[in-house]
């Protein structure tokens, strides 16, 4: 099956519209289990710092994945491989943005190193859960019948 699925009597706004919902769909799931994460991280890793609320961590979950769909269905319009492009690139920009926190590779902007301590547990889960969802959810939910 290809990631290619438009009406044709519709044309592509069709195609974006399925695009866009499976963002929705994974910013949703992202947000649900970005969340849970959190306040696992609060209540029982006993930080004292309470820096990003419920709204700070729906917004970081649904705006990648909102660009993620989008960036989807501008690869469906052009490849037969859409779904293999979007995996490389949301693996590469995972690794990108969590590598800094862990450690690896060039040193961590002044911005990150004024981060509390501690906050990677929330921060790295946040941009690993992102990249499932997006690579899973959003393929099932633009290829389903």
């Amino acid at each position: 099956m290809t990631d290619i699925k438009r009406d044709p009597a519709a044309g592509r706004t069709a195609g974006l519209l399925r695009y866009l919902a499976a963002g929705i769909l994974a910013g949703l799931a992202s947000a649900v289990l970005n969340n849970i994460i959190y306040l696992f991280v609060i209540n029982l890793g006993g930080h004292d710092w309470v820096p990003v609320v419920a709204i700070s961590i729906l917004a970081a979950s649904f705006l990648p994945n909102l660009a993620a769909a989008v960036a989807y269905f501008i690869l469906a319009m052009i490849t037969q491989r859409a779904r293999a492009l979007l995996t490389i690139g949301i693996t590469a920009f995972v690794l990108i943005s969590i590598l800094p926190h862990l450690g690896i590779g060039p040193a961590p902007s002044p911005a990150l190193a004024a981060l509390p301590e501690g906050f990677d547990l929330v921060t790295v889960p946040l941009h690993i859960v992102f990249g499932v969802t997006a690579v899973t959810l959003m393929p099932w939910y633009v290829n389903r019948d």
